[in-house]
């Protein structure tokens, strides 16, 4: 192995060396793009364009493909510049349509009539806001509305006040009637869910396990999966819900006291208890980490403070995340 990687370093050397020499030049070949092609009886329309307006904009989104923080063409001659603004407005690049027939959709105009046939897309792209932070966005397209009414922005925010991800794929999910959207933004990437009312609320699901279970137990379904602390056992267990019941769904070869026994210990040793006066303790391998970037964190907290615990989760996530790595 390390021969043949002298051998290709050396032919790479060589072969810059010879580029130097006697560079090569390589024609540019002008290329068409393939033509879609449809089935029999089928023909395609564009219902709407990147510099359509959106009804409603916002401070970061105009058009159903442009940002706000320049103009839709760059003037003749002008060239991006590092630390300046820029010279055209950033495409949003609308991405993976969700096609939906509904009734009673509403929109920023009140009273006034949207149909029934919609498109909604999330965006790939976005501006940059004045924190540095790529604005994504959730827009419909009513295909039955006029030019004005066209496109409308049903969220560029979460339910947290946060701004959305880049979004890059969305579907629907019939059972929650929810669109679920999805980022790949390295660390920051995940799953959202986005209601159909106008404005859309959007929800960060990303790493909720209990998320199919409670999708289910809201439709009405029969379900089979993993769940953590179902009806308040500890730790994490194979379940199924059936009639609205949910039980634990255990091999042949294991009992319910064992099962239970086992994540007890397990999170006593080297996780998250809660004792009975409504601790939550950190122990092990977990509150010697936690210790480490947070002493104050790893002693824990009383069950009703849970959501400025919550806060201070987050940001301690964020300034780990913001670290150099090593």
């Amino acid at each position: 192995m390390k021969s043949l990687f002298l051998a290709t370093t050396a032919l790479v050397a060589l072969t810059a060396a010879a580029q130097a020499a006697d560079p090569i030049v390589i024609k540019s070949i002008p290329v068409m793009p393939a033509q879609d092609v449809l089935a029999a009886g089928l023909s395609q329309t564009a219902v709407a364009e990147g510099a359509d307006k959106l009804e409603n904009p916002s401070k970061y989104v105009g058009y159903y493909g442009y940002g706000t923080d320049g103009p839709l063409i760059a003037p003749k001659g002008a060239k991006p510049a590092k630390d300046k603004p820029p010279v055209e407005a950033t495409k949003t690049e609308p991405d993976k349509n969700t096609y939906l027939v509904l009734a009673g959709q509403t929109g920023p105009a009140k009273g006034y009539d949207y149909g029934t046939h919609f498109l909604f897309q999330g965006h790939e792209g976005g501006p940059v806001d004045e924190s540095g932070i790529h604005r994504g966005s959730l827009t419909r397209i009513n295909l039955d509305a006029n030019l004005k009414h066209r496109v409308t922005l049903m969220a560029d925010m979460d339910t947290s006040g946060k701004p959305l991800p880049l979004i890059d794929g969305s579907a629907w999910d019939p059972f929650a009637k929810v669109l679920l959207l999805t980022s790949e933004t390295g660390t920051s990437g995940g799953v959202w869910a986005a209601t159909l009312d106008f404005p859309s609320k959007v929800t960060d699901i990303s790493g909720a396990t209990g998320v199919p279970l409670i999708l289910a137990m809201i439709a009405g379904n029969d379900w089979q999966g993993h769940a953590p602390g179902p009806n308040g056992l500890p730790g994490g267990y194979p379940v199924a819900l059936r009639r609205g019941v949910l039980d634990l769904d255990l091999a042949a070869t294991i009992s319910r006291k064992e099962a239970i026994a086992w994540n007890a210990r397990f999170e006593a040793e080297d996780g998250l208890a809660v004792d009975a006066a409504g601790r939550a303790r950190y122990s092990g391998r977990l509150y010697e980490k936690l210790r480490a970037v947070s002493p104050s964190m790893a002693e824990g907290f009383d069950v009703r403070d849970i959501e400025p615990v919550h806060r201070e989760m987050e940001a301690l996530r964020a300034r780990l995340q913001a670290r150099p790595a090593s």
